[in-house]
Parts: structure tokens; sequence; C-alpha cells
């Protein structure tokens, strides 16, 4: 192997270790789970580095684990994303009034709409909510939302 070679796998070696851990540093910062992907594929271009491959074929390889990551592992950023969606939709709601649609009772689960979402509620005390009702959104239980009388 030529000798000007030799310092372009050394590079990419270095590369690989300073790339993964960048996009780890900057991924538990941001916890958008995108880099992921790079961070996968600069491991798994590393080790292939260590093992056989030159830097041609390491920048092939680290081209090909990101396709393949982001295939096998888009399933699980999107739960992620809409668990994290879900969570700040619902702590928006507390604090803000809302219709009931379907009455509700302490020991039923009713319906309520807040602005254009409707979304299943839980009684907030040992009352019933009635159609039509104004009423104002406290918590959350799983994933029902909290509706209690408004006292003025």
């Amino acid at each position: 192997m030529d000798y000007e070679y030799e310092y372009l796998n050394t590079f990419f070696m270095i590369f690989w270790v300073v790339l993964f851990f960048f996009t780890i540093i900057i991924e538990r910062k941001h916890k958008n789970l995108e880099l992921l992907n790079y961070s996968f594929a600069a491991l798994v271009s590393f080790i292939c580095g260590i093992a056989f491959a030159n830097a041609l074929y390491q920048v092939i390889i680290f081209s090909f684990c990101i396709i393949f990551f982001k295939i096998l592992l888009n399933p699980y950023y999107k739960k992620v994303q809409k668990e994290r969606i879900f969570e700040n939709q619902i702590t928006t709601f507390i604090g803000r009034e809302a219709v009931v649609l379907k009455p509700i009772n302490p020991d039923t689960i009713g319906v309520i709409k807040f602005y254009s979402i409707t979304w299943e509620a839980i009684c907030g005390g040992n009352y019933t909510l009635e159609e039509g009702e104004l009423v104002l959104i406290t918590g959350r239980s799983g994933t029902n939302l909290i509706a209690s009388k408004i006292t003025h």
C-alpha cells in the first residue's frame, strides 16, 4: 500500500471516532434520534477499517449503513416522536377550558372538546359533568384528561 494512502486510512479512522462521539454528544443534548444513524454508521465503518477496509471502502460502508439504519430504525423514531408530540399536546391542555361532548360521571369516561380536538376525559371530582357544560382541564390520567367543574 502506498504511503499517502496510509495517511488517508488513518485520517478516516480518526474521523469515524470523532464523528461517533460528536453525534452521540449532540444526540444526548437534543434527543431527536436522527443522529443515531450517523453514530452507528461511523462505528461500523471504524470497525471495518480496523478489520479490513481501506478508506474508499470505509466511506462506501458508511453510506450504506446510514441508509440501512435509517430504514431499520425509522419505525422506532416515528413512535418516539408521536409520544413526544402526545406529551407536549397534553401539557398545553392543562389549565384550559373545554366543552363536554359526552357526559362524564365519576365512574365513566366521557368526551370533551378543546378547540377542534376531542379527547376522552374523566371526572376530577365526585360529580357529573353534563353535555355542553364548560369545564377546566386540570390534569391527565394515562391517556385521559381530567376535567373539573369551573368555580367562579
